[in-house]
């Protein structure tokens, strides 16, 4: 199946894949076989960063053998807003529910 996106697109779905990233391991300390599969799509996404025009934004790690965002993905945008506001949330209900 081939899909056609704009660079815009490409964007908005780098911005997508880094929810989910966080959504998938906000809070597990070991590789989880259940979200192998999700990996291993977000990695397919994040090898064409070069050829969109994005290879600012997304970094290969040859030890790990994954890309990753590059810091310049998370300074000051809207989605690593988002992100820590849902976080804070999490955390403040934690907090209130005495699981903190």
């Amino acid at each position: 199946m081939n899909v056609e996106i704009t660079k815009e697109e490409y964007l908005d779905l780098l911005d997508l894949l880094h929810i989910a990233g966080w959504v998938l391991v906000a809070h597990k300390t070991e590789k989880d076989p259940r979200t192998e599969k999700y990996d291993t799509i977000m990695q397919k996404f994040y090898a064409l960063a070069g050829q969109m025009g994005s290879g600012d934004l997304i970094e290969f790690y040859p030890v790990a053998r994954q890309y990753y965002h590059a810091r310049k993905f998370g300074d000051g945008s809207t989605v690593t807003c988002l992100v820590q506001r849902c976080l804070d949330h999490c955390h403040s209900t934690d907090v209130l529910d005495g699981r903190a």
